[in-house]
């Protein structure tokens, strides 16, 4: 093969949030001369969701039921361009730095079973009396979501309580009582929730075990043939407490570890909408319903901090900026931060989320599989201890 092209991001690990720049290089490296009409470079991210009517029985075919496609940013812009039909580059490393401000309120990047928002540096190579030649790499974009800033009431306490009863023809069983506690709703990954709970048993069900779910609901919007919603829960962390025999009462609390994960994500997308929450349920005996609650949770990308003793003093203190290690960033809005929070790391997703890039392109840099990565805030451990709220 006579070139060689890469796509170089700065910072390497091609990470950014919305607000900063995007930049690289786009290195050619060429071993004999090669004739072009010029080479192009294309900026751009978009949300796509797709998937089959499941009522329906017959074969499925290659082309979904429902679809639906949103786009978040377009750059468009030639690296070379001929003043001729053609111009010829001489053997040797071509090296040619392009730029592109990114929007604050874009989406994070996110691959679902039935969706995936995504975000993509194509370089075309316009050949004459040839086809042209396509190289694509994805990058990640991560939305800042202060949880102190965007979402103040999750640093509030929050109890949730399920009643059960078991009903018969000549009367009604004392009841099963669930109660659930969080001092907060409003997490990171990397952080623990400290689940407290409290279970009433004062009916002849022996409650096996507890369980806890962190879940993820990624609610997915199509537009054709008509608008339809896809719901996708997936359980991120499954936890186990012990038994409870009938006719008694305990406490319990559980450690759940927040996962890397993106953040809650509400508004900025109009197709693919993400979710969190705790579901704490009581499993009983065999042809009984388990009771259970659900407690909605933000996730975010900058920690809750505690109250401020000194009001004047956190007035006059500035916010940090997070920027990934290396980044190239000139004229670009200040992404706003918590103060004192350590600049977080960048981990591939819990579920490693690999998203295929441009389907039947020739030459995907990368391998045509991209995991996006996520931001983990260095927080420091802290040890929760058993407590009734």
């Amino acid at each position: 093969m006579s070139q060689n092209v890469q796509i170089i991001f700065d910072p390497p690990s091609g990470v950014y949030y919305g607000g900063q720049m995007v930049s690289g290089v786009v290195q050619v490296t060429l071993t004999k001369s090669v004739k072009v009409k010029g080479i192009s470079l294309h900026i751009y991210g978009y949300g796509k969701v797709e998937w089959y009517d499941q009522s329906k029985k017959k074969k499925r075919t290659g082309r979904p039921d429902y679809t639906g496609t949103e786009e978040y940013l377009s750059m468009n812009t030639n690296l070379v361009q001929a003043e001729n039909d053609t111009l010829e580059l001489p053997p040797g490393i071509h090296s040619y730095i392009f730029k592109c401000h990114l929007a604050e309120d874009l989406p994070t990047s996110f691959e679902g079973t039935n969706g995936c928002i995504k975000y993509i540096v194509k370089v075309t190579l316009e050949r004459p009396w040839k086809f042209n030649e396509t190289y694509t790499a994805g990058f990640t974009v991560l939305r800042m979501l202060d949880l102190n800033r965007e979402s103040p009431q999750s640093k509030l306490p929050i109890e949730f309580e399920h009643m059960q009863t078991k009903k018969c023809w000549i009367c009604k069983s004392t009841p099963l009582v669930l109660v659930v506690k969080l001092a907060k709703t409003g997490f990171v990954p990397g952080e623990t929730i400290s689940v407290n709970g409290r279970i009433t048993n004062l009916g002849p069900n022996k409650v096996e075990e507890v369980r806890i779910y962190l879940r993820r609901i990624v609610s997915y919007r199509a537009e054709k043939p008509i608008v339809s919603f896809m719901e996708e829960c997936t359980d991120l962390v499954h936890k186990t407490s012990e038994h409870l025999q009938s006719g008694s009462s305990d406490i319990f609390v559980e450690n759940v570890l927040v996962p890397e994960v993106p953040p809650t994500t509400l508004f900025h997308s109009k197709i693919i909408r993400i979710n969190y929450d705790l579901k704490v349920e009581v499993v009983l005996g065999a042809n009984e319903k388990n009771p259970f609650v659900l407690c909605p949770i933000t996730i975010g990308t900058a920690p809750l901090l505690p109250e401020f003793t000194n009001s004047s003093a956190a007035a006059n203190e500035e916010p940090a900026v997070s920027v990934p290690a290396e980044a190239n960033v000139q004229n670009v809005s200040p992404v706003r931060r918590a103060p004192e929070i350590p600049p977080p790391s960048y981990e591939e997703s819990i579920e490693k989320m690999e998203m295929k890039l441009d389907e039947g392109e020739e030459h995907p840099i990368q391998s045509t599989e991209f995991s996006p990565k996520c931001s983990v805030p260095n927080l420091q451990p802290t040890v929760c201890e058993k407590s009734w709220l």
